[in-house]
């Protein structure tokens, strides 16, 4: 039996949603990551119904759960439509999984981008008989002694998630050398996004002559600067880059959730979407309800 075939049956012999660690621990499989990986695979070929704010049959906390499409006749049960944090639990997606950021203007479909194949070899590619720019090389794991809400690991998520539900990487910031520009650029059925991603600070500093040591200053505090950079690197990608989308990527701490939910009306105004990304690797929108990118 593999393990797709394990998940399937546990969530087969649950009597509601289990979240990703009840699902390791029941059907014995391991690491925890593995039933992350497997389960958004088998989301996106709809085998199962997956949403964060779900209540776990199992530990009985609210989570990111799982249960099969066939247990979910005539729309979300519920026992499934658990409300978490004040946000509207989603529907399940009636066709395949797409990133709803609001269009910020109609673009002409982009060129033809690699196959997967290519991308993962970072090779060039010929699109109309001219030879295209080798695309970035996705890393295919976090950065090891980084917390997974680093600034570069937050964008690996954001980044594997995309390419797991079929958009091109057109570009890939190196966070490590501290790169300039754009930190993330995703095209996909004449859709070209824009993402400015950011982190959650540490209560030590990570770099510098002062490594290890205590920060003067929260994470809380932190991040409220760390937000308003974000707002105005937005700001100025909303400027040079008129025919795009732009959209936000913050890791899920409550302290974004409550900066977003303060700048929603200007956020929806400019036409900006927020997106927060789990521990686990699942990408939602943060903006008018938990709707699964």
């Amino acid at each position: 039996m593999t393990n797709i075939d394990r998940i399937i049956e546990t969530l087969g012999a649950a009597p509601g949603a289990l979240c990703d660690d009840c699902i390791s621990r029941i059907a014995n499989v391991s690491p925890r990551q593995q039933v992350n990986a497997l389960a958004g695979r088998l989301s996106h070929a709809k085998r199962i119904f997956r949403q964060y704010g779900l209540l776990c049959c199992d530990c009985g906390r609210i989570k990111i759960g799982n249960t099969l499409f066939e247990k979910l006749s005539g729309g979300t049960p519920a026992s499934l439509a658990t409300p978490s944090n004040g946000f509207q639990p989603i529907q399940p997606p009636q066709t395949a999984a797409s990133i709803v950021i609001p269009q910020a203007a109609v673009v002409s479909p982009p060129t033809p981008t690699a196959s997967l194949a290519q991308l993962s070899r970072n090779e060039p590619h010929i699109a109309h008989g001219v030879a295209a720019t080798p695309r970035p090389l996705l890393p295919s794991s976090l950065v090891e002694g980084r917390p997974w809400h680093w600034e570069g690991n937050v964008q690996i998520l954001l980044g594997q998630y995309l390419d797991r539900e079929g958009w091109h990487i057109q570009r890939f910031a190196d966070t490590e050398s501290k790169e300039a520009g754009i930190d993330l650029e995703a095209v996909r059925n004449g859709r070209h996004v824009l993402f400015e991603v950011k982190g959650f600070p540490t209560t030590v500093y990570d770099h510098g002559a002062n490594r290890g040591q205590a920060k003067i200053t929260s994470p809380s505090s932190q991040a409220r600067q760390w937000y308003s950079h974000a707002m105005l690197k937005m700001l100025m990608l909303l400027e040079q880059h008129p025919d795009k989308e732009i959209a936000l990527c913050f890791p899920d701490f409550m302290t974004y959730r409550r900066l977003i939910h303060g700048t929603r009306t200007s956020l929806h105004a400019l036409k900006v979407s927020v997106y927060l990304v789990t521990e686990s690797g699942e990408v939602f929108a943060a903006l008018g309800g938990l709707y699964r990118v």
